[in-house]
């Protein structure tokens, strides 16, 4: 009998099912039940009209057309048109898929799909890619995993989950309480090292969830550590990615070894269901010892009974064969594991690139938006003021027909009027040509006062920069004087130095000419003291007493000496320090008088050129205003020319016609 074996590199089961379990028939899964009261495809999409006019937002096309799977994907939505979409997903029973992928729902619309989720039995797959969710939205999920046993596959990407540890220990929670998610996708979410091992911790209690993606977060050796340490507890976990995290070789080796481990107990379990499947269809296998059993048909079964074993035997070879072979596969199959991780290294930076680019053109995008909405509304302010402009035409159009029939009215009763017309339109055309040159002198007048003000601001702003600048020049005067007196001071202490260097060096030769004198002194008394030994001994004790009282004054007067020179010195040092500092003080100045200089030039010369700005913003908009004036005078008088030409023709068509009919009274 041939065994089939089929799984996957990843090892997901669709059905949510664990790895270790002998039930015995065939389960339907959790997301095929559906709810009593399931509605169509026309009634999901009549109660999401409904929720959209009840939340005032305009219904998307895509949600109204759609069927098993709903793309949303990269469609702004706003927090109305998610809380309009919750509602309606809260009994639907037909759609199965859910792409929210970049779609800016933020934590606001992610907490209103998964409250609406949370009674829905149908979807099974959850897509949040790109939706700066944080730690409200990740609450909600947390949520959703644990009052819904339909969602098998929750993708969370590029979020911020694990920055806030509230919403990663609600989602850890939901991990030890949920039975049905099978894929887990956390890359790119900001998962410290504590967050991982909360993680790790709900991964130990967790027997239904085979693939979880922390690829490029921030779990470190502590977060790889805990992730080990929970897979010596978890069996069902086939796939775990943690590239991009700044875990050592050692810890990814130990992660890559449980994996394997876990893979093959998956597919051990599968060969054992496989073989209860089979035995439950085979009647032979089947053995049951009934009651009534008679000792012939155990001579006759005897054959089956001893060619048993012999099958046993060769479907025991045959497993190990099949394992030899599904081990050189993986062995393959992990080879090519990590060609793909070196090529995914690559790629994910690529799509970091990628993604940080569609990040900037969807900013791009909205602001396209904001200003193509301000552009709608300018349109609409604009066919408002043209609907007025027609109101007011046509209001016009009725007023200047009924002054034409009043006018025609007047013409037929007589003919005289014409010449009054015409009287009133040289009337009108000379106080019209009275009020164009009144204009023209306006406009003229206007230029000139306009030019004056410019020339007295630009007198004004010359005038206050030259004060601002004799003020800056006194400053820098003062500045100079206080620098001058400064280096005063410094010669002057230069000259102190000086003199106390030459007071110094005549101390010392003071004090040398009085060492050779107390030399010479010295000697004389020894040439005395020669002479005097043979006079008696009371002179002996007078030139002892003597030669005592001058080793005492050369003791005094070398401590003296050492007390200058130690006096000098310390003058030295201090006035050198003075000067030092002084120098200091001076550059400081200095150095802040041309940053000073450097300010008030540039500001000078901002002013001039914001003043010159100004100046000339301010005669652009008056000359624009100017000759806005001079058009609407100008239109107002083509106008009133061709109201008095069509009044002229009406007049002498009304003439010609009321001429023959009184020749014919006559």
């Amino acid at each position: 009998m041939q065994r089939t074996t089929s799984y996957g590199t990843t090892g997901t089961n669709e059905n949510g099912s664990g790895g270790g379990g002998g039930g015995g028939g065939t389960a339907t899964p959790q997301h095929q039940r559906r709810p009593s009261g399931a509605s169509s495809s026309s009634s999901f999409a009549s109660a999401y009209e409904t929720a959209c006019a009840a939340m005032n937002v305009v219904p998307l096309t895509q949600v109204l057309a759609a069927g098993t799977n709903l793309d949303l994907s990269r469609v702004c939505m706003s927090s109305q048109a998610c809380a309009a979409l919750g509602e309606a997903l809260k009994f639907e029973g037909n759609i199965t898929s859910l792409d929210l992928s970049d779609t800016s729902v933020s934590d606001t619309g992610c907490s209103s799909i998964c409250e609406a989720l949370k009674s829905n039995n149908a979807i099974t797959s959850l897509n949040l890619r790109g939706n700066n969710i944080r730690q409200q939205g990740a609450i909600a999920v947390a949520e959703l995993l644990k009052n819904n046993s339909a969602v098998t596959k929750l993708s969370l990407e590029w979020n911020t989950v694990g920055l806030w540890d509230q919403g990663i220990e609600a989602m850890s929670e939901a991990l030890t309480v949920n039975k049905s998610l099978v894929y887990l996708d956390l890359r790119n979410n900001r998962i410290s090292p504590q967050a991982t091992s909360n993680i790790a911790h709900a991964m130990q209690h967790n027997t239904t969830l085979t693939h979880l993606d922390l690829r490029w977060n921030n779990m470190g050796i502590i977060g790889g550590k805990a992730l080990v340490q929970a897979l010596k507890h978890n069996f069902s976990l086939t796939f775990l990615d943690v590239a991009g995290n700044e875990v050592p070789a050692d810890i990814l080796q130990a992660i890559e070894i449980a994996i394997l481990r876990n893979r093959e107990i998956g597919v051990t379990n599968r060969m054992c269901l496989q073989d209860q499947a089979s035995c439950r269809m085979d009647p032979e296998k089947n053995y049951v010892w009934h009651e009534s059993f008679q000792p012939t048909p155990l001579l006759k079964h005897n054959n089956s009974w001893t060619q048993q074993p012999r099958q046993l035997e060769q479907k025991c070879a045959g497993m190990k064969q099949d394992s030899r072979a599904e081990k050189n596969k993986n062995r393959k199959l992990q080879e090519f594991v990590k060609q793909l991780q070196e090529q995914n290294k690559g790629l994910s930076t690529q799509i970091s690139e990628l993604h940080s680019t569609i990040a900037e053109k969807e900013k791009q995008f909205g602001l396209q938006q904001e200003a193509s909405r301000g552009l709608e509304k300018e349109v609409d302010q604009l066919h408002k003021t043209i609907s007025q402009m027609e109101r007011a035409a046509k209001a016009a159009e009725a007023e200047t027909k009924t002054k034409l029939q009043a006018i025609t009215g007047e013409l037929q009763k007589t003919q005289a009027t014409l010449s009054s017309t015409e009287k009133l339109g040289q009337q009108l055309k000379a106080q019209l040509s009275q009020e164009k040159e009144r204009y023209e002198q306006h406009i003229s007048e206007q230029q000139q006062q306009l030019s004056e003000a410019q020339k007295k601001e630009f007198t004004s702003m010359k005038e206050i920069t030259s004060q601002e600048l004799s003020q800056r020049e006194n400053i820098v005067l003062d500045l100079q004087s206080k620098l001058n007196d400064m280096n005063a001071e410094i010669t002057a202490l230069q000259k102190e130095l000086e003199a106390a260097h030459c007071n110094h060096e005549q101390a010392i030769l003071v004090s040398k000419e009085i060492q050779a004198h107390q030399i010479q002194h010295i000697t004389e008394l020894q040439s005395l003291l020669a002479r005097s030994e043979s006079e008696g001994g009371d002179t002996k004790v007078q030139l002892a007493q003597t030669e005592a009282k001058l080793q005492n004054e050369h003791t005094e007067k070398e401590k003296v000496l050492k007390e200058l020179e130690l006096m000098s010195q310390y003058n030295k040092q201090t006035l050198e320090n003075q000067a030092a500092q002084f120098a200091a003080k001076i550059s400081a100045m200095e150095s802040r008088l041309a940053a000073q200089e450097q300010s008030t030039l540039r500001q000078l010369a901002s002013q001039e050129q914001a003043n010159t700005k100004h100046i000339e913003t301010i005669t652009q908009q008056h000359q624009h205003s100017l000759h806005q004036e001079a058009e609407k005078y100008e239109k107002l008088l083509c106008r009133l020319e061709e109201t008095l030409s069509a009044a002229h023709k009406l007049a002498f068509s009304e003439a010609r016609r009321t001429a023959p009919n009184n020749t014919q009274h006559h």
